[in-house]
């Protein structure tokens, strides 16, 4: 503002989301707006196929959030088939960004762009604590920082693009062996990086420079599919939406900085959202398609579901007709005590059960 004027926070742009995921308007020379996911997670911005034959092959000149920025090229990257959507065209990435403080207002659904970040509007945003904290980011391909994923110290990968948290299976399993806590079996995972076989469990605390957020539900990723090299502590995995949604943030890429401030009334813990039926599937593409795990206190275990078991059909669909993605969520459902009508197959014999949706994803009991 002007000279003596007070600050005030700004206004900004809309933010909606997508699975969680930051989706802003793009302007790709004079067509669009179009929605484009925001993901720290990406060196590269990328647009869907389909956006390629309405905007061409560049020099791209992109509008966003009051900005305008010029790019060479954007990668072509099957952005809707990742993300399970129609309504999202391409992912804006630090290449985009980098020359900008962005600040993602979740409470607000605004987003914002400075070419030098405005600590003083940032301050006068009431809604947040005014207790921002700030931690210098390594910048390797992506941008790490430092934190403790349940007290273990290591560096997390900044990742506003990911829905759920991911943690590479070597730091999980020292986490569980202090710790247990149910993990499901049989979450197959197509993703830009690479594709994998999960475990689906939960992260009791994740922290960076003393702001914590308990209950992250998480995928197990394989140890090399961030190459973390010029990291000098373990890469303990990504910081998703589930950790970032909780604070004003900014991500000052001049300055080299991630900024976070909490907000006022929001509490540092992610609500359950994913409530299970007890069933882990085995790591296969191809039917049949078996039971490789059945949690304890579970519908499941109550109802006699068994390990070998077939899953014929879940909530009337025909298994087989699923993709390996889509099996695993089947068994799960975002609301508490749903029901789910399962038709398996033992030993030649049909059996009909209905199951329960349960909060199975616990937290281990840290010290």
């Amino acid at each position: 503002g002007a000279a003596g004027s007070p600050a005030s926070c700004p206004e900004g742009y809309p933010l909606t989301r997508l699975s969680g995921k930051p989706v802003i308007d793009v302007m790709i020379g004079d067509k669009g707006p179009y929605p484009f996911v925001y993901d720290t997670g990406a060196p590269e911005s990328g647009i869907d196929p389909s956006l390629y034959d309405e905007v061409g092959s560049g020099p791209y000149t992109l509008k966003l959030g009051g900005k305008q920025v010029e790019v060479d090229s954007l990668t072509l990257f099957p952005v809707k088939q990742y993300l399970n959507s129609n309504k999202v065209f391409g992912v804006v990435g630090a290449n985009v960004m980098h020359g900008f403080a962005v600040t993602l207002d979740d409470q607000r659904s605004r987003f914002w762009l400075d070419e030098a970040r405005d600590e003083a509007a940032l301050l006068a945003c009431q809604h947040a604590k005014g207790a921002p904290v700030e931690v210098k980011y390594v910048e390797d391909g992506y941008l790490f920082v430092p934190g403790k994923a349940e007290g273990k110290a290591g560096w997390f990968l900044v990742d506003s693009g990911a829905s759920l948290g991911a943690m590479p299976k070597s730091v999980f399993a020292e986490l569980q062996a202090a710790h247990p806590r149910p993990a499901l079996d049989g979450f197959y995972t197509p993703a830009a990086v690479g594709t994998f076989w999960a475990q689906l469990t939960s992260i009791g605390v994740l922290e960076v420079a003393g702001q914590r957020v308990e209950h992250i539900v998480t995928r197990t990723i394989t140890d090399d599919m961030i190459p973390a090299s010029k990291l000098d502590a373990p890469f303990l995995g990504v910081l998703p939406t589930g950790y970032l949604r909780h604070f004003l943030m900014t991500v000052d890429y001049p300055a080299g900085k991630l900024r976070v401030d909490s907000y006022a009334d929001l509490p540092p813990r992610e609500p359950d959202t994913f409530f299970s039926v007890g069933i882990g599937l085995e790591e296969t593409m191809a039917p049949p398609i078996r039971v490789a795990q059945v949690l304890s206190g579970s519908s499941a275990e109550e109802q006699g579901v068994a390990v070998g078991d077939e899953v014929v059909s879940a909530g009337g669909l025909d298994f087989e007709s699923l993709t390996p993605y889509q099996r695993p969520w089947a068994l799960l459902d975002q609301k508490e005590h749903a029901t789910l009508p399962l038709t398996l197959l033992r030993k030649g014999q049909k059996i009909a059960v209905t199951l329960e949706t349960r909060a199975l994803l616990t937290d281990p009991k840290l010290d």
